[in-house]
């Protein structure tokens, strides 16, 4: 109801020419009566929270992504309170820049990166959009799926090696389709939703595709004692099954 009324409602300038034709419309953001009052923090549909430091004042902001509308844009709320307060108040929005999908902020070294498929985005808090850099080609982990919603892509060192690999995690709505395949009867007549997390090996700077990880998997590095020292098993995922690998470790006891 109130979306039917914002777009059938004149703005000011409109009531002053006449001009009162869908052409001519523009909508305005309703503001709050009390503009003092404290509310949960809200932005929109399909919003990415990025938690970071991004004016390096020692606590932790809150950066939020929305592609979608009525508020797209990645927006700044500041946490004014300084280290070390557990509830902070956060200022209003701050708008930085137009909103993207899948933005994904992960923490190497206590330093915060963000990520979108494939792609990092070089010190964001300084930069923004403006200095991506492809890591691994998307399109060669999205092509095997046909309905893709969510593609998040995070850092990690998955194999704990020293090194940063990448998670994707990519879902699959084909078989699913949408919400409203129940029948008479309440029985759901169509498929699953899938979804399907990749490993991405860092192998010398080079990422290379180690397959699907099994929901429910351990991480897979492990070491067990034999009787000439120690023995790394290297389980490799490779979609839906485990290959492991037994090499020597370097370290004995």
């Amino acid at each position: 109801m109130v979306f039917v009324i914002l777009l059938s409602a004149c703005h000011k300038g409109q009531k002053e020419t006449g001009d009162c034709s869908t052409d001519s419309l523009v909508l305005e953001r309703v503001s709050y009566h009390q503009p003092d009052l404290e509310v949960d923090l809200g932005v929109g549909l399909w919003a990415w929270p990025l938690p970071m430091d991004f004016d390096s004042d020692g606590d932790m902001d809150l950066l939020v992504s929305c592609n979608d509308v009525p508020f797209n844009g990645l927006y700044l709320f500041e946490n004014p309170s300084g280290p070390g307060e557990p509830m902070p108040v956060f200022e209003p929005p701050v708008r930085l820049g137009p909103g993207k999908k899948n933005l994904q902020v992960s923490y190497v070294d206590g330093n915060a990166r963000i990520m979108e498929q494939g792609s990092e985005y070089l010190n964001f808090s300084v930069n923004l959009y403006n200095q991506p850099v492809e890591i691994y080609p998307a399109e060669k982990l999205e092509e095997a799926h046909q309905k893709i919603r969510f593609s998040l892509w995070k850092m990690v060192d998955y194999d704990d090696d020293g090194d940063t690999d990448i998670i994707a995690g990519i879902d699959d709505w084909v078989d699913y389709g949408w919400d409203n395949a129940f029948d008479s009867s309440g029985t759901w007549t169509n498929g699953p939703l899938h979804g399907y997390v990749y490993w991405l090996e860092n192998e010398g700077g080079e990422y290379k595709n180690r397959g699907k990880i099994m929901a429910g998997g351990e991480v897979p590095i492990l070491r067990l004692v034999n009787q000439t020292g120690f023995y790394r098993i290297c389980a490799y995922v490779v979609y839906d099954s485990f290959q492991f690998v037994v090499v020597p470790d370097p370290m004995v006891v």
